[in-house]
């Protein structure tokens, strides 16, 4: 029995121009009455559009962000939290300079960047994401994760650099309306959108196998294959379709509605 539905925002929320599909509309309205617990599980931080989005699917539930590292509720109440060793970030920042690739830092207060790059103010429009332009390394706040902001061609050069790197793990994932973006996000090691599932199934007082999580990307392969009943949106590369137990539609199309219906087929 499914008592708790996560769901990745981009390719699986929402589709073209950032909009959420009428049918999942309904359908989220559907399971919160049948007493279905609903969240969001997303690379994207709080601060953005992420907490409209999160606010949409439950104003009052507790949602992950930052691919695992922060699990908590709209209102800035937190119940996880995983912090980047700071030796390794020093390496990352070191990289960003070197390469003069766009690189975002993400603490609890807000993002920061020091170097800009066409595609790096390209993603932050989207999201709707304010940044502090600040010296990286003279940050004192505690770094949740950072990502870089690139482009197919640019991720295998900084994905062969960042193996020198001890104490990080990364995973890339994209939007629909910047089709041409890579995100790559890189947090502690172990840090993963299942460890955040688990922190908010735990809240619950429920188990991963009580937990559906629906989505799209390389960075939703792990808590796909790890909750109770993983689903692929139809818009997924075949590596994501391949770890789920079932595939749905299209997000254009809804997708997510009908991944909701199995879950209430379920109770």
């Amino acid at each position: 029995m499914i008592r708790l539905i996560l769901t990745d925002v981009d390719g699986t929320l929402i589709g073209s121009g950032s909009q959420v599909h009428p049918r999942v509309l309904a359908a989220l309205e559907i399971a919160r009455v049948a007493g279905i617990h609903l969240g969001i599980c997303t690379g994207r931080p709080l601060y953005s559009l992420a907490k409209d989005f999160a606010r949409l699917v439950s104003p009052d539930g507790v949602h992950i962000f930052q691919n695992g590292a922060h699990a908590g509720m709209v209102d800035g109440r937190t119940i996880h939290q995983s912090l980047l060793p700071r030796a390794a970030y020093a390496e990352l920042v070191a990289i960003s300079r070197r390469e003069r690739v766009a690189l975002e830092v993400y603490t609890a207060s807000g993002c920061f960047v020091e170097i800009e790059t066409k595609i790096g103010l390209e993603h932050q429009e989207l999201i709707n994401l304010a940044v502090t332009h600040t010296d990286l390394l003279a940050l004192s706040e505690p770094i949740i994760r950072v990502q870089w902001v690139t482009t197919p061609s640019g991720f295998p050069k900084l994905a062969e650099v960042m193996k020198s790197i001890s104490g990080i793990a990364y995973s890339n994932a994209g939007t629909p309306d910047l089709p041409e973006h890579v995100y790559t996000s890189v947090t502690r090691v172990g840090t993963s959108k299942l460890e955040g599932a688990a922190a908010v199934a735990a809240y619950y007082g429920l188990a991963l196998d009580q937990t559906m999580m629906v989505g799209d990307g390389e960075n939703d392969l792990e808590v796909l294959a790890g909750v109770g009943f993983g689903v692929a949106m139809g818009n997924a590369p075949a590596m994501v379709k391949k770890v789920a137990k079932a595939v749905v539609g299209h997000v254009n199309d809804g997708g997510l509605a009908d991944a909701i219906a199995l879950a209430l087929a379920s109770q």
